[in-house]
């Protein structure tokens, strides 16, 4: 059960888990309100959404309200036009939207939406394109669902492809290293990391 308080979600009223996009329907569509990629590169944009819509069309599209410009929905599962790309997931319940090539042209507010015959979720996310390429690079924020595994990918110059990596807690290099890869792959309990 979800229940909406001041821009959080209660899960069964015992854990608070900020919610990082603005919804039509609170529940029925939700992910990340602010994604950032570099010039170039690619941003992707996961759209998490109910049961209920597996088999409805999704699309992403561009501006603030419905009645914004569709640069690509699905057609089964996938879709594509131009550099944007749209692939559905619905045992996963989640439609992932890919931005190759970004312009800074690319940067402003977005949609994620499915089409229904009568709600029409909607979920709203801000795309910021900077010119400035850090040597490793990902999402600032990724929300998991307690109990499921979740996957971050972390991207990094071509420089460090014979570099160790590690994961760790905390925003300092001076962090413990919970895994670190030793040679391609390592795992510590249930984190593993791969290269």
């Amino acid at each position: 059960e979800r229940l909406t308080s001041v821009g959080l979600v209660s899960v069964k009223k015992t854990m608070w888990i900020p919610i990082l996009i603005v919804c039509s329907l609170p529940g029925a569509l939700w992910g990340k309100k602010y994604v950032g990629g570099v010039v170039g590169r690619a941003a992707t944009v996961d759209c998490h959404y109910e049961a209920e819509y597996r088999t409805r069309p999704k699309y992403w599209c561009h501006g603030w309200t419905e009645q914004c410009r569709v640069l690509v929905e699905t057609n089964g599962q996938h879709g594509r036009s131009g550099r944007v790309s749209i692939t559905d997931n619905p045992a996963r319940g989640i439609f992932t939207v890919t931005v190759e090539d970004l312009h800074s042209g690319d940067t402003g507010w977005y949609l994620c939406g499915i089409t229904t015959s009568a709600d029409h979720p909607i979920c709203s996310v801000h795309l910021q394109v900077s010119d400035v390429p850090d040597a490793v690079w990902g999402e600032r924020n990724v929300t998991g669902v307690v109990g499921r595994a979740i996957t971050i990918d972390c991207h990094y110059a071509a420089v460090y492809h014979s570099d160790t990596k590690y994961w760790c807690p905390g925003t300092s290099r001076q962090c413990t290293h919970v895994v670190e890869t030793n040679g391609k792959h390592g795992q510590s309990g249930r984190v593993s990391i791969t290269d």
